[in-house]
């Protein structure tokens, strides 16, 4: 309506009271004590089931790269031990890309997830409240 003039619905809702009930809904709805404590206990029952998955695969890629490290130091044995052969160097060449790619893996398997304070919900609360404090303090130039 102001930029182009083609609408032409001219009521306005004031800042003030699209702030409040976004706020009152922010309390309401995302602040209450129960609707926390559900996240909470969601976001905990998920994060120990990603745990378990990924402490899990951590453990199986170990197991193999302790496998893939008792192989090469049984081939750099052989090749101490005698004059190496071509079959021989190229099954090592191969552990060593393989014990790379283990460990690269490794690297790369998420670590645990954070668990959140048992304090976290009454800390979100205040958080809501000054906001709605602060909002409610503000002057034109510090809401911009």
């Amino acid at each position: 309506m102001k930029e182009t003039g083609l609408c032409e619905n001219r009521r306005t809702v004031s800042r003030f009271a699209i702030e409040n009930l976004v706020l009152k809904g922010i309390e309401e709805n995302l602040a209450s004590p129960a609707l926390i404590a559900e996240y909470v206990r969601e976001y905990h029952r998920l994060s120990r089931e990603l745990h378990s998955s990924t402490a899990h695969r951590r453990r199986d890629l170990e197991k193999r790269l302790g496998n893939v490290n008792g192989a090469i130091s049984k081939a750099v044995d052989a090749l101490l031990g005698e004059t190496p052969s071509r079959a021989l160097r190229d099954r090592l060449t191969a552990l060593e890309a393989e014990r790379d790619e283990i460990e690269a893996t490794i690297a790369d398997v998420a670590p645990p997830a954070v668990e959140f304070h048992p304090n976290a919900a009454n800390a979100f609360r205040d958080k809501v409240r000054n906001l709605k404090r602060t909002l409610a303090e503000s002057d034109e130039g510090m809401r911009r």
